[in-house]
């Protein structure tokens, strides 16, 4: 408790954990997961607090399976990102199967932040072409709102385009990819583009 009240998140996670406090320790992941996996690149430490944590807490919430998601396909583990991002497609689509209540908002959040972990996925794999759609489509239909999500895609797109040797329309990507980067506070994501 005086971790987190200290804004020791990362220490109170750790704490949480050896302590078996298992549903705090979701409660924590969920709320400093994302800075570490997507702002700062810290997968390690993300995979580390999953393992250790009993799967029946994963889906808790869908914004944990998320990082989770997000830290296995940076870890060159794009099958099981995609079986984690499957899970929040259901469990958004049926409120019941997990128990979630989502805001709008958060549904959409999380349900495009998810494609774009599939794109992500894809790349990783070398299924450049099927991840240049899919980027497409997250591009065009993802609110303005969610800057990350559009940063994330527009390196995704990029780096699709470099694989396929499309050099200046990989480098315009990248140039949208870091302006949405540095929109949304990303310094991983501004690096990445």
């Amino acid at each position: 408790s005086w971790c987190e009240n200290n804004n020791l998140l990362t220490e109170a996670v750790q704490y949480c954990l050896l302590a078996k406090e298992f549903e705090r320790a979701a409660e924590l992941i969920t709320k400093r997961g994302p800075d570490l996996a997507q702002l700062y690149g810290d997968h390690y430490t993300v995979l580390d607090w999953m393992r250790r944590l009993p799967v029946k807490y994963h889906t808790s919430s869908p914004q944990l399976l998320l990082v989770h998601a997000w830290s296995s396909t940076f870890s060159r583990d794009p099958a099981f990102a995609v079986s984690l991002c499957e899970k929040v497609f259901l469990g958004v689509n049926d409120s019941q199967l997990y128990g979630w209540k989502l805001e709008k908002a958060a549904e959409a959040e999380v349900f495009w932040l998810a494609k774009t972990i599939v794109a992500i996925a894809g790349v990783v794999s070398d299924e450049l072409t099927e991840s240049i759609v899919l980027c497409k489509s997250i591009i065009e239909n993802a609110p303005p709102s969610q800057v990350f999500t559009l940063s994330t895609a527009y390196c995704v797109m990029a780096y699709a385009l470099l694989g396929l040797r499309e050099y200046q329309e990989s480098i315009n990507y990248a140039l949208e990819g870091y302006r949405c980067a540095v929109k949304a506070g990303s310094k991983f994501a501004a690096v990445w583009a």
